[in-house]
């Protein structure tokens, strides 16, 4: 606390001094007929105050008067200490005898924290040869110059209040408290992410006041697998790649090979290269069956182009003409074929057949790689070859020629 040093006189007047407007409490001093008069007084920081205390004594009194005033130490008196003065009264006068004790201080510094506070006092009198004492107190404040009263508004979240502050001593106090307002969220669209499929967004909020932010998180949206994509496309030489990609991003989720190209002919027929038989006569089947005519007069190896579906060269046939003797085998050279039935026979020729079907020609059938007696075939050296696969294969599989029948 700020302490002024203060000026403090005890003045004794014989008449009432003219004082600033108290509240008086009068109390009587040991029944001796005489009053003191303790007062509330209420002074500015600036500006002289009296500080009052006034002594009524009876008339005809003789003796002296003693007084001491103490105060708070919040106080800005200097310690005051028995200012006493064996104060002579007349004798005999006729009417009471009043006396004011005084303190004047030009700036009185309250401690204002501590609200007003309590002077104490203490008067000893000697009225004909007796010694009387009595002691009492009263209280002063001060009236605070304030300034101009400061207004903090509310906030989001803080109160509001108005500040009134004493431009001498500091001392402050609030009123006018106003509830806090709370947040105003606005969405904040420019400040919004997107989420994309593997990373959260934001939907922004900001508050209109205070720009607090209360962003919301939008989550991952995912993978959004589309329709599979070629990306390269299979030949019957190398396999082709398809993808599965994210319809959002992009991104490639999947892959997965392309077999080459296949086109699987089940159950087509493959013969040896050569006339058809329902070219030359039509009744003995509706196959497109081939054969190939034979000369056994003369020795050595025949290879004769292996033909499936009348289209595609598969392999080849073999026919060797030794020692009297005709055999007949088959090497398959192209990739994914696979035999599943076979049927050769040696024909002395078309006369006398009813049916070039297998089933029909059982009885001639011969096992590929069984060598047959030239003779037994009669014709006179001339036969036909006669050879039947049932084959399932990829026409577009390594080693599949096309073979032009014309």
């Amino acid at each position: 606390m700020k302490r002024i040093l203060p000026h403090i006189v005890f003045v004794v007047l014989a008449s009432l001094l003219a004082v600033l407007p108290l509240q008086a409490v009068a109390v009587t001093a040991s029944g001796l007929g005489y009053s003191l008069t303790p007062t509330l007084l209420s002074l500015p920081h600036r500006g002289s105050g009296t500080l009052t205390t006034t002594l009524t004594m009876p008339a005809n009194t003789v003796g002296s008067i003693s007084a001491s005033i103490t105060t708070s130490e919040h106080l800005g008196f200097s310690n005051i200490n028995n200012h006493s003065g064996g104060i002579g009264l007349g004798v005999g006068l006729p009417q009471p005898n009043e006396f004011i004790f005084s303190v004047t201080d030009p700036y009185i510094m309250l401690d204002s924290a501590q609200g007003p506070q309590q002077i104490n006092w203490s008067i000893t009198s000697v009225l004909d040869g007796v010694t009387n004492q009595d002691s009492g107190s009263f209280t002063i404040s001060v009236e605070h110059d304030y300034g101009d009263p400061v207004v903090t508004p509310p906030t989001c979240t803080e109160d509001g209040y108005t500040t009134h502050t004493c431009e001498v001593c500091g001392y402050s106090y609030t009123s006018d408290g106003t509830p806090a307002l709370g947040h105003d969220f606005l969405r904040a669209a420019a400040r919004d992410k997107a989420a994309t499929c593997t990373s959260t967004g934001v939907e922004a909020w900001t508050c209109s006041r205070c720009g607090e932010k209360n962003d919301k998180e939008i989550p991952a949206l995912g993978h959004s697998p589309g329709e599979w994509e070629v990306t390269v496309q299979p030949t019957n030489k190398k396999t082709g790649t398809q993808v599965k990609k994210c319809t959002r991003c992009g991104i490639i989720l999947e892959t997965m090979e392309i077999p080459m190209l296949s086109k699987i002919w089940p159950n087509n027929t493959a013969c040896s290269y050569g006339p058809r038989f329902r070219d030359e006569l039509p009744g003995l089947t509706d196959k497109w069956y081939m054969y190939t005519p034979l000369d056994l007069t003369k020795e050595g190896t025949l290879d004769v182009p292996l033909i499936a579906s009348n289209r595609y060269r598969i392999g080849t046939a073999q026919v060797i003409v030794k020692d009297g003797q005709v055999t007949a085998n088959y090497q398959v050279t192209a990739h994914k074929v696979e035999v599943k039935e076979e049927f050769m026979a040696f024909l002395p020729g078309l006369e006398g057949l009813v049916s070039a079907e297998p089933e029909a020609l059982a009885d001639s059938a011969v096992p590929f790689g069984t060598p047959v007696d030239i003779a037994s075939l009669g014709g006179g050296g001339q036969a036909l070859f006669f050879m039947r696969l049932v084959v399932t294969y990829d026409i577009y599989a390594d080693g599949v020629q096309w073979w032009s029948m014309r």
